[in-house]
């Protein structure tokens, strides 16, 4: 029992003596007294940009926060602060600051509040990059594939491009304003039907280095130069028949005017041709006349021979052209005839490039008429867009009719 007091009164002695260890470790902090932390910028999220960045989150809890400071390091690695006014109002308000002017790279930004007192918040940390030239240099620009013009329509072929938002495409209209068009990455191919018909179209690809970007960034521009001014051949679907007085019918034994712009060239298609009407006593030379469909400064024209019958073989011989003449017009003429309003464009004739008799061919003389015989138009001829072939002569001597299988014409449409 004696043993057992004396154990328990050192027990104690021993508490008393811990107890006032423990007050001695905390006593420091009891003299300091209490820490107050304001709060904090919540939900922090940054928006990277072209040498800038923008900061958002909320302030909360409480609204005693008065200053709020912005630190972080440059690339020179300096310390930067940046030192905001803060106003609370409401339980939940916006912080939303841009921080300009900073050099391309990695950042990490640390943000504190403040209360009147001093007292400051736990810091809260977000980390950015920050875009600049050396980025926007590395871009490539979208590049086309084909570019296309088609009587007063552009078509432009775009190739595939990877990690871009748009394509800004540019050129003038037809009056002379600028046309400022947005190509998604998705459209393959774009249809230009307003342009002027000579210019320049200009592109530049947009890209978003990250879906919260606050600025586009552009590749190098691309500049090209079109022209509709260029030679091609016309379209036959705008050619129609004209009739003037004194023009012979192109309807002999069923043809027809339009046959001759078919796209039937004879030798494989028996049919096809157009041969001049044989039932009345006019006697070369004879004329038909066709509207082109459009003004154009021509450059050449093919005509195909009719070539055969499941009888005979036509080319260099029977009723096929041998000489004729070309007239133009630029208006629509007067339905009486009248030489003044005409231009003569040129004479033409056939020859056969063997100079074999008439009745004889050789394969040379085949692959001619099967290539179309080429007449080139003399330079410094007005445009025109009404034709009228005047048939003088053909290969076998018949003077009331001829035939005409096929007829392309080649030029520089105008439209102005």
């Amino acid at each position: 029992m004696r043993n057992f007091i004396i154990l328990l009164i050192c027990v104690v002695i021993g508490l008393c003596t811990s107890c006032d260890g423990m007050l001695d470790n905390i006593q420091t902090y009891l003299d300091e007294g209490e820490t107050i932390y304001v709060g904090k910028v919540d939900s922090l999220e940054a928006f990277p940009g072209k040498n800038r960045v923008q900061l958002k989150g909320y302030y909360l809890y409480g609204v005693t926060q008065k200053k709020c400071v912005i630190e972080w390091l440059s690339m020179e690695e300096e310390e930067m602060r940046l030192e905001l006014d803060v106003i609370r109002e409401n339980p939940e308000d916006p912080f939303e600051v841009q921080i300009d002017n900073l050099d391309e790279g990695q950042y990490e930004f640390s943000i504190t509040t403040y209360d009147a007192q001093g007292n400051h918040s736990i810091e809260s940390v977000i980390e950015s990059y920050v875009y600049g030239d050396l980025y926007e240099s590395n871009l490539t620009n979208r590049r086309i594939n084909s570019k296309n013009i088609t009587g007063t329509t552009m078509e432009i072929n775009w190739r595939p491009v990877n990690d871009a938002l748009e394509v800004e495409l540019y050129y003038n209209d037809r009056e002379g304003n600028e046309v400022k068009r947005i190509i998604p990455v998705s459209e393959t191919r774009t249809i230009i039907d307003d342009c002027a018909y000579e210019g320049t179209i200009r592109w530049r690809t947009v890209y978003l280095p990250e879906k919260n970007a606050i600025d586009k960034f552009y590749s190098e521009e691309t500049i090209e130069e079109y022209s509709f001014y260029v030679e091609r051949e016309l379209d036959k679907s705008k050619f129609k028949e004209v009739k003037l007085s004194g023009d012979i019918g192109m309807n002999a034994w069923g043809t027809n005017m339009s046959n001759i712009w078919d796209d039937k060239y004879g030798y494989e298609e028996e049919n096809g041709f157009s041969q001049a009407d044989d039932s009345q006593s006019t006697l070369l030379p004879q004329s038909f006349t066709f509207d082109l469909g459009v003004l154009t400064e021509l450059t050449s024209f093919r005509l195909w021979q009719r070539s055969k019958n499941a009888f005979e073989t036509f080319i260099y011989n029977s009723a096929n052209c041998k000489k004729w003449e070309i007239w133009g017009c630029n208006q629509m003429p007067s339905t009486e005839y009248d030489e003044k309003e005409w231009t003569k464009l040129m004479d033409c004739e056939i020859t056969k490039p063997s100079g074999l008799p008439i009745g004889q061919i050789n394969d040379d003389d085949i692959a001619a008429a099967d290539e179309g015989h080429e007449f080139i138009f003399p330079e410094g001829l007005p445009p025109v867009r009404y034709i009228r072939f005047t048939v003088k002569e053909t290969w076998n001597g018949t003077n009331n009719t001829f035939f005409v299988q096929e007829v392309s014409f080649y030029g520089i449409e105008q439209y102005n």
